[in-house]
């Protein structure tokens, strides 16, 4: 019976004393868990707490990069008042730039103009002042001289000299060419005389009119027509060359590539080529700005990009 006393006793005991161990081992459990999971709850937090920190402290390193950058470029290209007195100035420029290069033109011009004028009036003066014995009117020793001077000792009246000549002439003229309308047919009951005088009304003159050194029956009307078609090209200025006078002085830009100078064009023809020649200067000459996106230099020794530059107007 004392055996079963001591084996109930003696388990008793042990399982105490195993109770007593496990809650104790329990206890070293509990506290060592909860003192390893606080120190990682610790160690997550100083982490987040630090990431926290520097990224509030880079947001704010940006903002104030932000700001020192801006400080610079916003007032060139944020800045809507500067960028269009800045276009002002830049279209000025330009205007300005134009209207010299057209003065500096226009004064050239002139220039050549006054000098192709001063070369060919003194080439008019020195034809004038050849040729003017063609067109005088003063009387001269074998011209206009009447006979009926010397017997009446009247005046010469030359005016009147002139104009009756004039008519002269023009009858002559118009006998002639009706004469020369109807051609002289041979007939039988005309004889050689008849012939030789009807043909001889085309050069026939009144001698009592004026006397002249060709003879005591004046010029024939082929040489009458003839001295009129010389004495007309001589006196059409507008037909002289002037070709020895301004080739020397003439560009050589301004000479056709199929034709001779322009001094020996015609009227619309000339005209036709200084416009040409206008429009030519006006291409070659003239500055023309190509359009070219809004672009600011920022100042010198600051080496920064604050993204692409907005275009006028957005």
């Amino acid at each position: 019976m004392s055996i079963i006393i001591q084996c109930a006793w003696r388990r008793k005991l042990v399982d105490f004393r195993i109770k007593k161990w496990n809650r104790a081992a329990l206890d070293i459990q509990r506290v060592y868990r909860g003192h390893v999971a606080r120190m990682s709850f610790w160690m997550k937090q100083v982490e987040a707490t630090i990431q926290k920190r520097m990224s509030f402290i880079n947001a704010k390193a940006t903002l104030i990069q932000k700001i020192y950058r801006g400080f610079y470029c916003r007032k060139y290209v944020h800045s809507f008042y500067d960028r269009k007195h800045f276009i002002a100035a830049a279209l000025d420029a330009g205007r300005g730039m134009k209207r010299n290069v057209q003065e500096y033109n226009l004064g050239m011009r002139e220039k050549e103009q006054d000098a192709t004028i001063k070369i060919v009036r003194s080439c008019i003066r020195s034809f004038w002042l050849t040729n003017h014995h063609l067109i005088s009117t003063k009387s001269r020793n074998g011209l206009f001289y009447s006979p009926y001077i010397a017997v009446l000792k009247g005046l010469n009246d030359v005016e009147d000299r002139i104009v009756e000549t004039r008519k002269e002439e023009e009858r002559i003229k118009a006998k002639s060419e009706a004469t020369q309308k109807a051609p002289m047919t041979r007939k039988p009951n005309r004889g050689r005389r008849r012939r030789r005088r009807d043909g001889s009304v085309t050069w026939a003159v009144d001698v009592t009119s004026f006397v002249t050194t060709e003879g005591p029956y004046g010029p024939t009307a082929y040489e009458r027509r003839r001295t009129e078609e010389k004495a007309a090209r001589l006196l059409d200025v507008g037909q002289q060359s002037f070709r020895n006078v301004v080739r020397s002085r003439w560009k050589p830009s301004d000479v056709l590539v199929n034709g001779c100078t322009m001094r020996m064009q015609s009227e619309w023809r000339r005209k036709e080529i200084l416009r040409a020649l206008e429009h030519r200067k006006k291409s070659t000459m003239y500055l023309r700005v190509a359009p070219r996106p809004f672009f600011i230099s920022p100042p010198k020794q600051r080496r920064f990009t604050c993204g692409p530059v907005p275009p006028l107007g957005s």
